[in-house]
């Protein structure tokens, strides 16, 4: 072959020596140009072949005489060396450093041993068809498989035991499966074993229709929902109507890249492209315009915003990322040892943040400058067991299958329990408050907490539509056909207490609110869905938008929090330097130092705000001469609060306990407050009054109410009376009412009232609902949005729960998903119980997102472990996986999703987990092979499950020479 040339026109030639080896390729534009010389190096006597790519850079394969690579030498001299046998199988790889991974071979050629660098062991075991039967993982736990003469996987037992089977028609179509807990489901499938008909243990049915390629077309959900999509020859989706009638629209350009998409709204997105499929601009309706500039190594090197600003990286010889500078001219850059990994990152006051590490990647120590500031010590499994810093050592217990069972902080102990599934059943706080879960075969069907239990209805859909307290308490909710919610009713009698019904555009963005107690609010949006106005019987809102998204002018209702910056605002680049009476001021690093607020009387109130080197605001001076220090765990979560007199004595203090990343327990003065949650809306506050010998004297218990995102908008009691309500502006300055008997800090989710400061600590950074944006830049640059400081497009409808990124309402999906990263930082399993709502809710994934061992041009792709179509995220890093394209991707996996898709239309409940599998102990490396595992809920008329399905799926793309990453 001389050349090729694909759909878009980019031509590739091919050069060739007399002896037929490839001595230079020619790409259009100079992209991916590269030359190749064959020679014997004079100091090993080693066969070298010597790639230098598009930018001049040198990389060197070390062969011998049966063609082997044995060792690769990037640009900078870094060298790895690989060891085979004759059969051309890998014994040993040694990577830049020395560390030595051994790999072993049974006579068949099946991989059954690893031994890491660290000399740690994990075995398989294979059966006559080559096929694992027996995976024996670090500390000795095993996974094991049984499967039927034909290869199916007849029987799975995780780490602790637990037991899935799965049975199979005679032409091996999947019939039943039988989860740990002995719940079963099955399906009916057509002549090609595709499933057309689902019918659930409680009856509800939903049928599909296909073509002839076995795309679906059409579905019937149990509610008599019709959603109908179309597709293109090549098997892309084009259209997809919803059962209100709205639809979408995509189009495609002729190597697969997606040209258009055209929303619910009308509102277009037209992506364009260059050579290799590099992204180079997208535009939205909203003349909102980005271009992306890449080198010839197809590296992004630029990204340029609407307002054409600059964001530039800059990469080493060796290709990896080595320095970027924002739209502000904030630059941070990175120093990486002999195999690629951060060793330290400076930021733009020079504090450095530095990283030790083991044989295996993995982080051991953080310091900041020569201090050592946060440790991190490994057990037998690989998992984390003990993380410390100067304020607080943390112990974490673990069952057989990784589950954490024992969180201690500081003595303190936060345990909890499963059940055969891996779904929480139990949790008690270190104050002792208890909790207990309970599940049916829709989800979570209870749960107890404060000596008062919480029962869940579900519709055939899964949806939430009656809460009870106690049996008398009731919250009904009521759905549209595309699941949302249309009206909720709190009612303590036999009158309701609070009616509450929504109204919505066609991409579900919120434009009513009619309340029972506050009246109606209308909300005016702009052709971004964005808030512009609120209207309600005696007040407005205002807000105006920048390209960027920024609020360039606000007006909030006299009686509102915000008062000193409403008005006009200006910024600086992307930073806000004035809002109405509020000047700020910022550090090179972007990051707020100094509040500025002039009150109307003329008195100047001044806020000073410090940073440490990983961007956490430590300390806080308030104008009324108030020292606030803040501290955290060596996780990254703030576990006090204190304040300091003048001679730095500390005057109060509040602790915070974590379950997770979400805040558990607070204890400050004399009272604790217990929080339990639903996924991630909060779901009941418990309040203990303790006295001097920290006895406690007084209890209370509120159930707490939500808006469509899971903000606190009621405290209610045991008894059915509001003890608090709240009124927020749209980005979430809140008041409340005066005769207020209650309260609770909760905010947006995942968010924090701190009243010394009026900020929401959210986790990885503080927001200001004042003026609805973030103090410092988003860690994560500009992957989850052009705006670094931006909070969210709308707050109505999206939250940002961790401070980093917008997501859905529930990322887990009400706990129904979840994700395990394996000991080197990489994704390694997704368990999630999928749910006709979740259908069709995720996005697409990101393109600023590098999963461990991707590269561009290569034939790979960002793969979901949770598909989008069945909710899953592609904003989401612990999501994501590098995937070979053709064919594991597509068809395969893809196949595979579509039958899960078609089971939970068809009104089943699907479990599913994803299962990666690494041939070494490389944080930078993609996975072997993908295991996929699903079951459902319904039984045929033999007590079969209708749907049970496995496979194992080789992923060509851990094959890859080491790609080159940004971190």
């Amino acid at each position: 072959m001389t050349s090729w040339t694909d759909r878009n026109s980019s031509a590739f030639r091919y050069v060739y020596d007399a002896h037929g080896r490839v001595i230079q390729t020619v790409g259009p534009h100079g992209f991916m140009s590269s030359t190749f010389t064959y020679e014997e190096d004079p100091q090993t006597g080693w066969q070298a072949t010597r790639y230098t790519n598009s930018t001049g850079d040198t990389t060197t394969y070390y062969l011998n005489d049966l063609l082997q690579v044995i060792a690769e030498a990037d640009p900078l001299g870094n060298t790895k060396h690989f060891e085979y046998d004759s059969l051309n199988q890998l014994l040993t790889q040694t990577d830049e450093l020395g560390n030595t991974t051994h790999f072993e071979y049974d006579e068949r050629g099946n991989l059954t041993g690893l031994v890491a660098p660290d000399g740690i062991r994990t075995t398989a075991s294979y059966n006559r068809l080559d096929l694992p039967d027996r995976i024996t993982e670090r500390g000795g736990v095993s996974r094991s498989y049984t499967y039927d003469d034909r290869g199916n996987l007849r029987e799975a037992f995780d780490q602790t035991g637990a037991r899935t089977s799965y049975a199979y028609d005679t032409h091996g179509g999947l019939r039943r499966v039988e989860n740990a807990l002995g719940e079963v489901t099955g399906f009916t499938t057509d002549a090609a074993g595709l499933p057309i008909r689902i019918t659930r243990p409680d009856g509800a049915t939903a049928t599909c229709a296909r073509d002839a390629f076995g795309r679906i077309t059409e579905v019937v959900d149990a509610v008599g929902g019709v959603v109908r999509q179309a597709w293109s020859t090549e098997g892309r989706l084009l259209r997809r109507e919803l059962p209100d009638g709205s639809h979408e629209e995509w189009s495609w350009d002729g190597e697969g890249n997606l040209s258009s998409h055209t929303d619910r709204m009308g509102r277009v997105t037209h992506h364009s492209y260059g050579h290799f499929d590099v992204l180079l601009s997208t535009r939205t309706g909203e003349a909102s315009d980005y271009q992306f500039t890449h080198d010839t190594e197809l590296r992004l090197t630029q990204v340029a915003n609407a307002d054409g600003q600059t964001w530039s990286y800059t990469y080493d010889a060796a290709g990896r990322l080595a320095a970027e500078r924002d739209f502000d001219g904030r630059t941070v850059t990175y120093d990486r040892d002999a195999v690629g990994r951060i060793t330290r990152r400076t930021n733009s006051v020079g504090q450095t943040m530095g990283f030790d590490r083991d044989a295996l990647g993995r982080v051991t120590r953080i310091t900041h400058g020569e201090e050592a500031v946060s440790s991190f010590v490994y057990g037998d499994h690989g998992h984390v067991w003990r993380v410390e810093n100067a304020h607080c050592r943390i112990e974490l217990t673990r069952d057989a299958a990784g589950r954490i069972v024992g969180d201690t902080v500081n003595g303190a102990t936060m345990s909890f329990t499963y059940d055969g599934l891996g779904r929480r059943t139990s949790r008690r706080t270190p104050s002792g408050a208890e909790s207990r879960l309970e599940y049916g075969l829709s989800g979570l069907s209870s749960v107890s907490a404060g000596g008062h239990t919480f029962g869940f209805e579900r519709d055939a859909l899964g949806r939430e539509t009656e809460r009870t307290i106690d049996g008398e308490l009731r919250l009904h909710q009521r759905w549209d056909s595309v699941g949302r919610l249309r009206d909720m009713t709190l009612q303590a009698g036999s009158r309701p207490d609070l009616v509450r019904s929504f109204s919505y555009q066609a991409d579900g963005v919120r434009t009513a609110i009619e309340d029972s107690q506050s009246g109606r609010r209308t909300f005016v949006l702009d052709a971004a869905s964005r808030v512009q106005e609120v209207r309600a019987d005696g007040w407005t809102e205002k807000y105006l938008y920048n390209a960027a998204g920024d609020q360039t002018d606000t007006r909030v209702p006299a009686q509102a929090p915000g008062q000193s910056a409403a008005g006009v605002r200006r910024f600086d680049g992307t930073r806000l330097v004035r809002a109405g009476r509020t000047q700020y001021v910022y550090d090179a690093q972007g990051r707020l130092t100094h509040r500025r607020t002039k009150t109307l009387s003329g008195t100047v109130l001044h806020w000073h705000f410090r940073w440490d080197a990983e961007d956490r605001l430590t300390l806080v001076q308030t104008p009324e001469d108030g020292r606030w220090q803040y501290l955290y765990d060596a996780l990254g979560r703030r576990m006090a609060k204190e304040r300091t007199d003048d001679t730095g004595q500390v005057v109060e203090r509040t602790t915070f306990r974590w379950d997770g990343v979400q805040l558990a327990e607070q204890h400050g003065g004399d009272i604790t407050l217990v929080w339990d949650y639903t996924g991630g809306r909060p779901l009941c506050q418990r309040e203990a009054k303790l006295d001097g010998a920290q006895k406690e004297v007084d209890r209370r218990f509120f159930a707490i109410i939500t808006d469509l995102i899971g903000s606190p908008t009621e405290l209610v009691t045991e008894e059915g009376s509001v003890a608090w309500r709240a009124r927020s502006t749209v980005w979430g300055a809140t008041q409340w009412s005066k005769g207020s008997t209650a309260y609770t800090p909760l905010r947006h989710p995942g968010q924090y009232f701190d009243p010394e400061t009026g900020l929401h600590y959210n986790f990885n950074r503080f927001y200001d609902p004042e003026v609805g944006r973030y103090l410092s830049p988003d860690p994560l640059g500009i992957a989850p949005s052009i705006n670094p400081y931006s909070y969210v497009v709308n707050p109505l409808v999206l939250s940002d729960p961790l401070g980093l990124a917008a997501c859905t309402p529930d990322p887990t999906w009400g706990g129904q998903v979840r994700w395990v990263r394996d000991e080197h930082g990489r994704p390694y399993e997704m368990h999630a119980v999928i749910t006709r709502n979740m259908l069709d809710e995720g996005t697409h994934a990101n393109n600023a997102i590098i999963p461990p061992g991707y590269q561009s041009g290569k034939g790979q792709a960002r793969g979901h472990m949770l598909a989008r179509q069945l909710g899953g995220s592609g904003d989401f890093e612990d999501n994501l996986f590098t995937i070979s394209q053709n064919p594991t991707n597509t068809p395969k996996m893809s196949m595979f999703e579509q039958r899960v898709y078609d089971a939970v239309a068809d009104h089943d409940v699907v479990s599913y987990s994803v299962y990666l599998e690494y041939v070494n102990d490389d944080p930078d490396s993609p996975p072997k092979s993908i295991q996929l595992e699903a079951f459902g809920t319904k039984k045929d008329r033999d007590g079969n499950l209708q749907f049970d399905e496995g496979i194992i799926l080789d992923n060509p793309a851990h094959d890859e020479p080491r790609p080159r990453r940004r971190p």
